[in-house]
């Protein structure tokens, strides 16, 4: 097979555009911003999101399901959330800064300074796995969330 910068020589020589993936100017700051932190940013979903969820720990696994179940009980599709976790708080700061999201949910321990936008705290969803008395609680959360978005 032909390596990549010749075969993108001949098809330029024959004037073919090659394909190039282009970021949005909050994808590349969030890139940008991925690449500064000297400690865990994990994040994902639509940078153009409405809700974005924060929290220290990252979730995954079993626990992702449950979260994908919870927000699709009140009509709220993964594709539609930006989802982060850092256990910086200046880092979450400034990517929630970039997100601009409408409503931030804080998922388990932490606190965050609403500052311009309604914030809620609820369970994380691993804790809802460990302490399924809680998930009464947490789905109440939801219906507010539900509302807050509205």
């Amino acid at each position: 097979m032909m390596s990549s910068p010749l075969r993108s020589y001949y098809l330029q020589q024959m004037g073919i555009q090659t394909w190039v993936e282009r970021q949005t100017g909050k994808e590349k700051a969030l890139a940008s911003l991925r690449q500064q932190a000297d400690c865990s940013l994990l994040s994902s979903g639509n940078p153009d999101a409405k809700l974005m969820l924060i929290g220290r720990e990252p979730v995954g696994g079993k626990a992702a399901l449950l979260l994908t179940r919870m927000l699709s009980s009140i009509g709220i599709d993964e594709k539609d959330v930006f989802i982060a976790s850092s256990d910086s708080t200046e880092l979450m700061a400034r990517q929630v800064a970039l997100i601009a999201p409408q409503v931030l949910l804080i998922l388990g321990e932490g606190e965050y300074d609403p500052q311009t936008r309604p914030c809620l705290n609820s369970f994380h969803p691993e804790h809802l796995l460990k302490h399924p008395k809680d998930k009464k609680s947490a789905f109440r959360d939801l219906l507010t969330l539900k509302a807050l978005l509205a």
